[in-house]
Formats: structure tokens, sequence, C-alpha cells
């Protein structure tokens, strides 16, 4: 960490100065022990030995199993307790950092042509590692959604020590997926609501893509019997969706998403983006655009924030796979929605023509669909 530290420069020091003094342990060491005049030279010796001191920067907890790859975050917002999920494995940490919990989740015999409860009779099963693809507290419930990728994606839901999956033999739980998978929870009338994307990873079956959904004890059911959204199953294989990041905003859910498109016999590797609006109870308010910031086409993590999606980006012309890359692009919430709304006109210009009026998006009311994908691009940094 400390070369990471010196290689930031000024703004990095400045950094680790104010979490050195601001940590009470070091504060009292410093101050008791050197006088403020001497203060230049010990500290050009602490950084030449921040390793001894780093215990008292910050906590460190590893996994039983070595190879975890833990890769997902989420915080029980009641108690205060982390939870971290990676391959074949979820751990619980209390607030102090201390490990309370910890859940083998495989490797296990899975397979991407039998469904969870034929897996005992299936002849394709192999041990394989288990993914961890959603990890995301729920406060209405006080339960943590655990999704793994193997066993169609099937999800749990982690309670106190207790990890329970849901029913194996009902497909709306199958959100997880080797590919990516996003899970976006809000309310709607008092009523939570679950915005979900899975990736198709090569099982037999699956659900629609995209879709709102509500949770009952064990299982997952649609909002409404037209909450759902998905690519032709023969199509699947070419489009090759991989999802990427989701969030919200007061009216609407969006969806960041890597995509294949074919055009005249050529393959274009593409980044997405998708919106929706909350209420919408048949999907017909769906939109995307293709995103893309100064040459780079493939998104590879993405962060929102105080009305800004903050998106890197690398670049990718044989596959939906990244090459390095080290651009971080800035799209304010307002010039993403001025182009939804440009592209929606675009779209619906021809009914214009025949006396129709383009259904206002702000009012999250229509109930068509538009399939115009123009290019966004947008302020980008460095």
């Amino acid at each position: 960490m400390y070369h990471k530290l010196i290689k930031l420069g000024l703004h990095g020091m400045a950094f680790f100065f104010f979490a050195l003094f601001t940590n009470t342990k070091c504060f009292s060491f410093i101050f008791s022990e050197i006088s403020a005049r001497m203060i230049i030279i010990p500290l050009l010796v602490l950084l030449g030995n921040f390793q001894v001191l780093r215990c008292s920067f910050y906590l460190t907890i590893e996994a039983t199993h070595p190879l975890s790859d833990l890769r997902k975050i989420t915080i029980d917002r009641r108690s205060g307790e982390l939870i971290v999920g990676g391959r074949n494995v979820v751990l619980k940490l209390n607030s102090k950092f201390e490990s309370i919990a910890e859940f083998a989740l495989g490797p296990k015999f899975s397979s991407k042509y039998c469904r969870p409860h034929e897996i005992r009779s299936c002849p394709n099963a192999t041990n394989l590692n288990n993914i961890v693809s959603i990890l995301e507290f729920l406060p209405e419930r006080n339960q943590t959604l655990v999704c793994g990728s193997l066993e169609y994606g099937n999800c749990s839901l982690l309670a106190e020590s207790e990890l329970k999956p849901l029913a194996y033999d009902e497909q709306t739980n199958y959100l997880g997926s080797d590919q990516g998978s996003i899970f976006v929870p809000f309310n709607i009338k008092n009523q939570a609501v679950y915005f979900t994307g899975t990736s198709w990873d090569g099982r037999n079956t699956m659900d629609e893509e995209f879709s709102f959904k509500t949770l009952l004890k064990t299982k997952f059911l649609y909002k409404t019997a037209l909450s759902k959204k998905g690519l032709c199953s023969e199509k699947r294989k070419d489009f090759n969706l991989k999802f990427l990041y989701g969030f919200q905003d007061e009216k609407h859910v969006y969806a960041l998403y890597l995509m294949n498109r074919s055009d005249h016999g050529r393959n274009y590797f593409e980044t997405k983006i998708s919106k929706i609006c909350k209420e919408d109870k048949y999907f017909g308010s769906f939109q995307e655009l293709i995103l893309s910031c100064d040459m780079h086409n493939i998104a590879t993590a993405a962060y929102y924030s105080y009305n800004n999606l903050y998106v890197a980006f690398g670049t990718g012309n044989q596959s939906l796979g990244a090459q390095p890359s080290s651009i971080v692009c800035k799209y304010s919430a307002d010039e993403i929605k001025k182009r939804f709304d440009s592209s929606f006109i675009m779209c619906y210009s021809d009914l214009n023509k025949k006396g129709y009026t383009p259904p206002r998006w702000s009012t999250c009311e229509s109930p068509n669909i538009c399939t115009a994908s123009p290019q966004v691009n947008l302020v980008y940094l460095v």
C-alpha cells in the first residue's frame, strides 16, 4: 500500500497524514513522544517505515480459503454487520471487523443443462466453483439476498447465522449468473420492488433478462404478468448481453450492460444504458442508448452519485473483453435525460407527421416502446 501512496504524490501524502493524525493511537504517539519543532524529520522516518505502523492504520481479515476471490460487499444497515461474497464463500463480520460466520457455497456439482432440483440425476453435472453475483441487504426483510452462479443462479436469504436457499424449482428465483447480474431495490407505494438484470450464461432455460419483481417467503414474483423484457432465446448467444451496473433516480431505474450488435455482416461491441419508469407495469417505457467515451467502447466499472454517473472504460474490437485502459467518464443525469428524450422524439418522428404526439417521458406514462439507439458521447475525464 505504501508504494501506491508514494505514487499518489502530494495528494496521496496529504491523505496519509490526515489519516495518520486522525488515528487515535498514532496521534497520541506522535504528540506525546515528539516535539512540534521536530515534526519534519520523524515524519520522513515514518514514511520510510510505514509498514511497521500500518497495523494501526487499517484492519485486515482473510477468508479461510485462500482463493476466495472476494468481489461483492454489502452492509446490514440495522446491525452494522458487513457481508462479503466471492468464489465459494460468504463472510459475515461484526461492527468490530471480527468474523462471526463463514458460509461455504461451493465447489458443488452443477450443470448449465439441468435445473437445480434435477442435479442428482443430471449426467452432465461436474464439480464447479460458485461465484457470488448478487449480494444485497434487504432492510424490509432484515435479510441479505445472496445469488451465486451455480444451480441456474438460484438465490438464498441470509438471516442471522443461517443461509436458506429459495425454492429450487421456481425459475423466477434464478437471478445469479457468472456473466453478471444486477439488483436494484426500491419502493412503490410502500411496497418493495426489485429491478433485476440477469445475463444469459449458457443455461438451457432462463427468465427474461430484465424484470420487476417482488419477493414472497421463498419465491420471487413478477410485479405484473408483463413486468419483464428479454431477448429472443435463439438470439441470446449472438447478442451476448452482460450486465455491469444498476442504479436509480426518483422516477426511473437504469442498467449498464455490454452487448454485441451485428450490422451488415460486421460485429460491434458496445456498452448500453437502459432506462425504465419505476411504475411501468408493462415494460413499455423501456429505452436504451449506446454509451461510449473518446473512442472507448467497453465499460469495466460504474458508480452513480449526486446526479452524476461515472464509468471506467476500456476498448474492445474483437469481443466484450476490454483491453487495458485508464479513462473514466463523467455523465450528468440531466444530459443523459436529454439524450433519452431526444432519441425518443426521433423514434416517433414519423408518428408526429401523422398527427400523433410522442408520450412525455417526464410523466412516466408511456405505453409505447422506442428502439432507437443513438450514440451518447458526453463529458469524459482521463
